[in-house]
This record gives C-alpha cells, sequence and structure tokens, in this order.
C-alpha cells in the first residue's frame, strides 16, 4: 500500500467519522453518561472563564465547606480545550471537535502499533477501521470524557515502545515514556499499558545476552521519569477521594453473589462482544483467538507482552467490578487494546485464505459503521439522559431567566454536576428531597444566594419555605425557579 493510497483512506475514514457525527458537533451536552460529561465539561468552562490554573479543576458546586476545586484526574484533557476555548471563544463546538480530533488520534495509533506488530499496512489500517467504528468508542469520541485522551495517549505509548522493542532506538523509548506519563495522568487506570513495558524489562533481565543490560537501563531510567509526575500528582490528590470511589473497589462496595454473575453475564453477552467491539469484529475476533491457539502464537514473546497486560486489565476488571457494573462502559476502554490487537491477528488470517473468507472480510468492513451508528446514535437523546426533560429541553430559557452571575440553590440533584450545568449557574447543590429551612437562611444571608431551582415539591412547598420566597418566576413540568427575598 502506497503513501498516497494509505493517506487517501485515512481521509476518507476522517471524513465519512464527520458525516455520520455530523449532527452531534452542535449538540449540547445530552445522553448517555451526561453526569460524567458535565462535570468534565464544567471543568473547561472553569479554566475558560475564572481559573486557568491547571492545578485547580474547579466545578460550580460550593457545598466542599465553600469551595468548587475537585482534583481527580490530572486535567490535561480538560485545560488544552479551555486553550482552544481562550483562542476562538467559549463554544460547545470547540469540545466536541477537539474530543473528535483526541479519538481520532488514537485511531492512528492503533495504526501504528498494529504496523509494528504485524508490518502490514492493510491488516493495520483495517484494524484501525474496525477500533473507529466500536461503538462504545463512536459514541465516546464525540464527548467531553478524558477517558479517550487518556486511550489515545496509551495506545501512542505502546506503538512507539513495539516501535523501540523492533529497532532498539533509545528516542522511541522517550516518546513512549512520554505518551505513557499523560495518558495515566488523564486517567490513572491506563497505569495497567504499563505491564507490556515492565514484562518486556523482566524478559530482558531473564535473558542477560550482550546488549540486554543497555537495553535494561533504557527502560527503567525512561519510565520511572515517566512514572514521576503521576506519583506526584495523585499522592497528592487521592487522600481526598474516600474508598467509595475506585480506589476502594470491590473490597468498600461490596455487592451480593448473584448480582456479581449478573454483571458478568452482561459484559460476556452485551459489553465486550456488542458494545466494545462490535458485532461485525467479533467473528474476527473469535477467527484470531482459533489461529492464536491453532498456531501456538502463546509461545512468542509478543504474546506474553499482551498477555501479562490482559490479566493486570482483568484482575483490574474484577477489582472494580462494582464500580464498573453494567452502566460504566468507558471503564471498560483499555480491553481495546487486547481485543483489537486479537482482530488483527484475525484479519492477517483471513487475508491469507481464499476468496471467501476476504469476501466476509470485506462484508465486515462495510458492516462495522452500520452497526456502530444504529447501536449508539440513539445514545444522543433525552430518553438516555435519564435526567429531568424539562431541564434538559428547556435549559437556554433556565439559563437567561436568572443573571449569569447569580449564586442559586440547586435540588434535587444526585450527581452535582448535572443541574448546574444544564442551567449553566454556580452555587449550592441539594439530593434526596433534603434541605432544611435554616441552610437556606444562611446561604442568602452568608453566602450571596439568590434564586432556587428546584424539582421537588417536598421541599420547595413547604409552609416554613414561603417567607425566603420573593416571586416564582418560571415553573414548567417538575421544575420551578424561585427568586429568593435577600432581606427577609
Amino acid at each position: 500500500m502506497s503513501k498516497k493510497l494509505l493517506l487517501i483512506c485515512f481521509s476518507a475514514l476522517f471524513l465519512l467519522s464527520i458525516a455520520m457525527h455530523f449532527n452531534v458537533f452542535k449538540t449540547d451536552l445530552i445522553g448517555k453518561h451526561l453526569w460524567r460529561q458535565s462535570q468534565t465539561q464544567l471543568n473547561i468552562q472553569q479554566f475558560t472563564r475564572y481559573d486557568y490554573n491547571i492545578l485547580n479543576p474547579r466545578h460550580n458546586c460550593f457545598n466542599n465547606n465553600g469551595s468548587n476545586i475537585l482534583r481527580m484526574e490530572f486535567p490535561i484533557m480538560q485545560w488544552l480545550i479551555a486553550s482552544v476555548n481562550k483562542i476562538f471563544g467559549e463554544s460547545i463546538l470547540n469540545t466536541r471537535i477537539c474530543m473528535f480530533l483526541f479519538g481520532f488520534l488514537g485511531v492512528i495509533g492503533m495504526y501504528l502499533l498494529i504496523l509494528e506488530l504485524f508490518f502490514n499496512k492493510v491488516v493495520a489500517l483495517i484494524t484501525a477501521v474496525a477500533f473507529n467504528f466500536s461503538p462504545v468508542f463512536y459514541y465516546y469520541t464525540m464527548n467531553p470524557l478524558p477517558d479517550v485522551f487518556a486511550l489515545s495517549m496509551g495506545i501512542f505509548a505502546l506503538a512507539y515502545f513495539i516501535k523501540y522493542k523492533n529497532s532498539l532506538e533509545g528516542k522511541y523509548m522517550v516518546i513512549s515514556a512520554i505518551f505513557m506519563s499523560v495518558s495515566i495522568l488523564a486517567k490513572l487506570p491506563y497505569i495497567l499499558f504499563g505491564a507490556l513495558p515492565a514484562t518486556y524489562f523482566i524478559q530482558t533481565l531473564i535473558k542477560r545476552k550482550e546488549g540486554y543490560q543497555r537495553k535494561t537501563k533504557q527502560i527503567f531510567i525512561s519510565y520511572s521519569l515517566a512514572l514521576l509526575g503521576p506519583i506526584l500528582w495523585y499522592g497528592w490528590v487521592m487522600g481526598e477521594w474516600g474508598t467509595t470511589t475506585i480506589v476502594g473497589g470491590i473490597i468498600k462496595t461490596p455487592l451480593p453473589a448473584e448480582r456479581y454473575w449478573y454483571i458478568l453475564k452482561h459484559h460476556l453477552e452485551v459489553m465486550w462482544p456488542r458494545l466494545l467491539m462490535g458485532y461485525p469484529s467479533l467473528i474476527i475476533f473469535f477467527v484470531g483467538i482459533f489461529y492464536i491457539l491453532k498456531n501456538k502464537k502463546y509461545l512468542t514473546s509478543n504474546f506474553w507482552l499482551f498477555g501479562v497486560m490482559g490479566l493486570g486489565l482483568l484482575g483490574y476488571f474484577f477489582f472494580e467490578i462494582s464500580m464498573i457494573d453494567i452502566v460504566h462502559d468507558y471503564y471498560m476502554m483499555p480491553f481495546f487494546l487486547i481485543f483489537f490487537v486479537i482482530i488483527a491477528y484475525g484479519i492477517t488470517q483471513i487475508l491469507d485464505k481464499n476468496i471467501l473468507y476476504q469476501s466476509f472480510l470485506s462484508f465486515a468492513i462495510i458492516a462495522m459503521p452500520i452497526h456502530a451508528y444504529f447501536t449508539s446514535t440513539k445514545l444522543w437523546s433525552v430518553q438516555q439522559s435519564f435526567y429531568d426533560p424539562t431541564l434538559l429541553n428547556d435549559r437556554e430559557t433556565l439559563r437567561n431567566i436568572v443573571p449569569n452571575d447569580a449564586k442559586c440553590i440547586m435540588i434535587n440533584d444526585y450527581s452535582g454536576y448535572i443541574f448546574p450545568y444544564l442551567i449553566d449557574k454556580l452555587g449550592y447543590v441539594f439530593d434526596h428531597d433534603h434541605l432544611p429551612k435554616e441552610w437556606v437562611d444562611d446561604m442568602i444571608r452568608n453566602y450571596d444566594v439568590k434564586y432556587m431551582y428546584s424539582t421537588t415539591r417536598v421541599v420547595d412547598s413547604q409552609e416554613d419555605f414561603q417567607i425566603f420566597y420573593d416571586s416564582l418566576i418560571y415553573e414548567k413540568g417538575a421544575v420551578k425557579v424561585f427568586k429568593l427575598k435577600v432581606n427577609q
């Protein structure tokens, strides 16, 4: 395959992806996992509007002792998108475009990785196409989610590591280590990708041949420096997370045995085959598994590199199974590496067979974007947002009905992010129909709160609350907006 033809193919893939996502680019946040999307977009807005300090990722809620700083993953992706906003002006379009480009970088990275593993441009290109049209990847590549950025950086890290392994040129090790550091900073679970270079490091120690001592030093020094940034960041912030997050895993959030079996069954029947790989790629995956066993590829060094990483990913899955459950599909994106390397091997075997096998492969390639489109497009909807439809559909009115700089009470919001994002306001967020009148009085007197958005009659219709209301300025569906009396 010539460079010109390769460029044409990638350009066509890029344009096809744009065309398939065209209606989403200017669409405000909506759909599956609106919670995590809102949290990320609030970080971006805060960097853009208020505090550009990358060490201080903020959101719109001041419930935490008056602070709206929330340090989770290192917000490199959010900060970069905010930098684009600084140049071109704030827009959801900027976020969508940046996420699409970050995702497509991952597609290019997948091509480079498979090329270094199989030395076949056609196999690498087809695998990149299959990866691009994974239903999960197809959906999240348009949505503000640091996992997409971390995945793309991690794929590049492994692509350059395999390139180093093939060439033994130290510069590729350095590039790989830089990408790995950024990937882990952007999302901690991607430290699991480090299992691959760690396994190779152990392999080189065991061999003890001439020249291998230099290789082990290169690997050790490069990745030790790469881990320095993540160690400093996560060592600083993890203490604030608590053990009910990914830190505690299954230990702190146990489930009944039948629930574990239900989750595992869902992943085996739905998550892995339909959502992560997609049915057209699934058949190729099984071909890859069959020929790995038949050709005894499990005896090769590369198999063990990815095999150990795969065992690490399974350990991560079972440790975090109570957090992942059946809904957090983006937690499963690290598995893409294992799945699509196996799919790539399946493609190599199919291409070596007769025209019947190759015709099937052609059909599968055509089916990939169709399957992704019909599986994922419906996820950008009010129904898949699982949130109050009035807040979703009438967000522009709700944003404009109150001054932009006014602090507000928001109730109910189980996430702490969706409500403040949809109405684009700063303030205090509450849930479970719980808001003592003393708190309202305190927020009005001492924290400059002037409005209340409410979706609960249990709270806002209490007789004791009437003294706080100046007027009802909006009512639709379950949503009411009250102007509060500054001096009751």
